[in-house]
């Protein structure tokens, strides 16, 4: 079976978040709240208790996207999209939609994402085994980038370190104050 186009609507549950709760109603624990700006904070309630992807739907990173798992509740500015996983691989569909400039969007000072457009946005859905073959390549890679991304920050934390070890050591110099001439 060779790969096919599809709209999102049709291989996943798209709807907007909990429009009726805000960052106000944040809890300094329980379960996991997703904004437009990612996961960052918590709420008394679960509202989806399976995997699924939050979209940000307005704002600066209207297309940003962010994976959340098992129990989880998005709330105002958002979109959830609960992937049909006889269909798609989860993994394989955030890859494709976290693309921030791939989203048509609307507005200039404040973009948003519509409902409608997210769900009728067409994705190339290759068969469910390659979409995984070709997540967990995307994963192996992103874990090779974390990776070099830790090295050269111990690499420039030793470089600094070495720089400030080296003013030490040199000789302290007499300063005189310059006379015009």
């Amino acid at each position: 079976m060779s790969s096919r186009t599809v709209k999102l609507g049709d291989i996943a549950t798209v709807e907007w978040g909990n429009t009726s709760i805000t960052k106000a109603q944040y809890t300094e624990h329980g379960i996991p709240a997703f904004s437009a700006t990612g996961e960052d904070g918590f709420l008394p309630h679960a509202e989806h208790f399976e995997d699924g992807i939050v979209l940000s739907a307005i704002g600066a990173r209207c297309g940003k996207c962010f994976i959340a798992r098992d129990k989880w509740t998005a709330i105002k500015n958002t979109i959830t999209i609960i992937p049909d996983r006889a269909q798609v691989d989860l993994r394989f569909l955030y890859s494709i939609l976290n693309d921030e400039k791939s989203w048509r969007s609307r507005g200039a000072g404040q973009p948003f994402i519509t409902l409608a457009v997210a769900r009728s946005r067409e994705i190339r859905l290759p068969p469910l085994l390659e979409q995984k073959r070709i997540a967990a390549l995307l994963d192996k890679a992103d874990e090779l980038r974390q990776k070099r991304e830790r090295v050269i920050s111990e690499l420039n934390e030793l470089a600094q370190s070495m720089f400030v070890g080296l003013l030490n050591e040199l000789p302290s110099c007499e300063t005189k104050p310059l006379v015009a001439v």
